[in-house]
């Protein structure tokens, strides 16, 4: 869902591009990622964006939050499995489709 002049607020805002783990395009370099997730890891995503804008007075996203949170299990999942270091990227390998 968009927001829109029939949805104006502030969690149709956040549910837009952002959705799920979706990451908006900006301006920063940031490019659409999306993947499915339940709807309750994505109202609890949501209700911890409310939580740290409301307990910091921060502006904080969706984006971010999902940011961050596949930065620290990469970084995880790396040490677990790869010494530490990151595997090797290759775009042009794209990974094959999850269940369906």
């Amino acid at each position: 869902m968009s927001r829109s002049a029939e949805d104006p607020s502030p969690d149709a805002a956040t549910r837009s591009l952002e959705d799920a783990a979706g990451v908006a395009a900006e301006p920063t370099g940031r490019e659409r990622f999306s993947t499915q997730v339940s709807r309750e890891v994505q109202d609890r995503a949501r209700a911890t964006v409310r939580g740290v804008r409301q307990a910091t007075g921060r502006t904080y996203s969706l984006a971010q939050l999902t940011e961050d949170a596949l930065q620290r299990h990469c970084a995880d999942l790396e040490g677990n499995y790869h010494d530490g270091k990151p595997w090797p990227q290759d775009p042009a390998r794209p990974l094959p489709p999850g269940r369906r």
